[in-house]
């Protein structure tokens, strides 16, 4: 995209297609006059000012690839590309801010607006006669990313507020005969029953975002997926530990809390989730978890079945603190369908390079685990790049 007082002037958005085995680009815009286009993708950041563009997706494509929808620069509006060039935005009154766009279906496209990042509303516009309608009407939405079902019939994003007190998920059904909002978290907007969430699990940040803080994994073969986060608590300067959560990704399930974490305090003294890892056969999430964020304190992996039961604690503790090491949980099927990972100490948070270790554990056992490595030595670091079964 470009800014409107950059110098490269008119902006356009091409396609490139194979012709006869040759590239051939498109341009299927044509403006007529110089227009400012806000970059594609997630970053708030402009060649001269974040001010001036959105967060989230900007740019979708319709279902049969042959349109495109996109944001204009600096609140310009939502501009949907069709055979006739120079393409007319879409705005809506009051509105100087737009976010997360998509092609929810070949004749609609969702869109959040408002007059500013923390007072949006959900919009649709009919892709045919090119209106916008509004869905919700409540002024106070701040959007937090965005995501699709495999089967692409439920879109998903997070609903947020300028306080960051709230921070739910939220579906939409792409075959529903009107847009209809779904609560996988939270009761806003369809009475749903499951738990309201404050932030992620990684640590308190104000802006989580589902692939980061709140670890969203779609779990193979099953149509679920799992993230962890924390619920909503009182008063908003206290937090709860973080829980794991799964949901049915590919019918816009509400979401089931497997783990049962209930502390609650300061950001410095709650339960933190990492390193979230779903396996599809037999259905089980593992994960690393520690109380603070110090590695005075012990992290420790555990593991529960996505169909509920035990929560299991699979390393052994230390008193004087360990690590596990980020990215290193990797679950196993043959000879043993089981868990593993590396863990030592040291002073990082997340890579130890002290008493170093890798271990394994069975599933579904309260045995001890077994250590897969010789033993540690000072200053060496194991990380579990994959299995092979």
């Amino acid at each position: 995209g470009s800014h409107p007082t950059d110098p490269r002037g008119e902006m356009d958005v091409v396609r490139v297609v194979a012709n006869n085995g040759a590239p051939q680009v498109d341009n299927v815009t044509r403006f007529a006059a110089p227009t400012s286009i806000a970059e594609f993708g997630y970053s708030a950041v402009t060649p001269d000012t974040a001010l001036d563009s959105s967060f989230g997706i900007k740019a979708a494509l319709s279902p049969d690839g042959t349109r495109i929808a996109f944001l204009g620069m600096g609140g310009a509006g939502v501009y949907v590309t069709s055979s006739a060039p120079d393409p007319a935005p879409v705005t809506v009154a009051g509105a100087s801010y737009y976010s997360e766009l998509t092609f929810l279906n070949a004749g609609t496209v969702l869109f959040f607006a408002g007059p500013d990042e923390n007072a949006q509303d959900l919009y649709a516009l009919d892709t045919t006669t090119m209106l916008a309608t509004q869905v919700t009407f409540l002024g106070d939405i701040r959007t937090r990313g965005q995501f699709w079902s495999n089967n692409r019939r439920f879109w998903y994003f997070i609903r947020s507020n300028a306080a960051s007190t709230v921070n739910n998920f939220v579906a939409v059904d792409a075959n529903a005969a009107s847009v209809t909002l779904r609560d996988v978290t939270g009761s806003e907007f369809s009475a749903g029953t499951a738990p309201s969430l404050r932030t992620g699990a990684l640590n308190v940040t104000t802006d989580p975002w589902p692939a980061l803080e709140f670890q969203l994994r779609f779990v193979p073969h099953t149509g679920l997926a799992v993230f962890a986060a924390r619920r909503t608590v009182e008063p908003p300067t206290d937090y709860e530990d973080a829980n794991v959560f799964v949901f049915d990704v590919e019918n816009g399930g509400e979401a089931t809390m497997l783990t049962a974490n209930t502390g609650r305090g300061a950001d410095y003294v709650v339960r933190n989730i990492e390193s979230l890892v779903p396996c599809g056969d037999p259905p089980f999430v593992a994960w690393a978890e520690r109380a603070g964020n110090t590695v005075a304190t012990s992290e420790d992996v555990f593991t529960v079945s996505l169909l509920g039961g035990v929560v299991r604690r699979v390393s052994v503790p230390d008193p004087n603190g360990q690590t596990i090491v980020d990215g290193s949980i990797r679950f196993t099927s043959l000879p043993a369908a089981g868990v593993v990972w590396a863990v030592g100490q040291g002073a990082a948070l997340d890579v130890p390079d002290q008493n170093v270790r890798v271990e394994w554990s069975a599933l579904g056992t309260a045995a001890p685990p077994v250590r897969l490595t010789p033993s540690p030595v000072a200053d060496r670091v194991f990380q579990v790049l994959g299995t092979t079964n």
